[in-house]
């Protein structure tokens, strides 16, 4: 998926998890469906992103998911995320950043999938000393 469409899913999540208590069941229902389409985020995943307010099996009858997009995403990263999506698009690998969002507990191959970065680059720089962001 393209930079521009993992943006705006990310926005969107973002937008979901602030708001996801503030909107009608059917809003927030329609917004799931349009998360889902990013085929990004598992049923699970869109469940923390909406704080709980939703159960997961009740979105997977509503979006009717079939490819598996499993990780752990912590729905408080996604700012983070966002960021390191951006410098990505920029030539840089925010690594602080990385390791931030991987001890917040979102899962490497989330942050892979999400920004873009190489798991295997995520691995070989966060085993040592990568405080910094490299180009």
């Amino acid at each position: 998926m393209d930079s521009l469409k993992t943006l705006q899913a990310i926005n969107l999540a973002i937008w979901l998890r602030n708001n996801a208590h503030l909107i009608s069941k059917q809003e927030l229902i329609s917004n799931i469906q349009d998360l889902a389409k990013f085929d990004l985020f598992s049923c699970r995943q869109i469940q923390r992103i909406c704080g709980g307010r939703i159960g997961y099996t009740t979105i997977a009858r509503y979006i009717k998911k079939s490819s598996r997009t499993g990780g752990f995403v912590n729905p408080n990263s996604l700012e983070i995320i966002r960021e390191i999506l951006y410098a990505k698009h920029n030539g840089q690998i925010n690594y602080l950043a990385i390791r931030a969002v991987l001890a917040d507990g979102t899962s490497q191959n989330m942050v892979s999938k999400l920004t873009g970065v190489a798991q295997s680059t995520i691995s070989k720089y966060l085993g040592g000393d990568n405080g910094k962001v490299v180009k």
